[in-house]
């Protein structure tokens, strides 16, 4: 079973991969989230959604990758359930990612999550040495 911390073999040039997790909730429609530090890694965290988009902090590392995010509990209709996508490559020196979530309606529009909305967001990251 992959759980987060433990570290994840076989992926290529990855010296040291680690999958990593953020949690957190959306308050005012994703003007901010809040953290939940018992289900998160140190070091993460998610700006202010604008327009669908918000910018994920992460720990620098020599190497990040996307694994999967999710909108869970989500207090929106059936017809406007949501997904967690990225729309930039991983910065791993920075420890910076651009992360959208859109829609799976007809409109497949980007929205900022709802009030309540627990969004989680997994990512692989090469903590190893250079």
């Amino acid at each position: 079973m992959l759980a987060r911390g433990n570290q994840v073999r076989g992926i290529g040039c990855y010296a040291q991969p680690v999958l990593r997790k953020l949690r957190c909730t959306s308050v005012s429609n994703g003007a901010s989230f809040t953290t939940d530090a018992a289900e998160s890694d140190v070091g993460f965290s998610l700006g202010a959604a604008t327009s669908g988009r918000a910018t994920l902090t992460f720990p620098k590392c020599k190497r990040a990758s996307f694994f999967t995010g999710n909108v869970i509990n989500d207090t929106a209709t059936e017809a406007d359930r949501q997904i967690v996508g990225i729309t930039t490559v991983p910065n791993a020196a920075a420890g910076t990612v651009v992360v959208e979530f859109t829609n799976l309606n007809a409109t497949q529009a980007e929205e900022n999550p709802e009030t309540g909305d627990v969004i989680e967001i997994f990512m692989i990251l090469d903590e190893g040495s250079s």
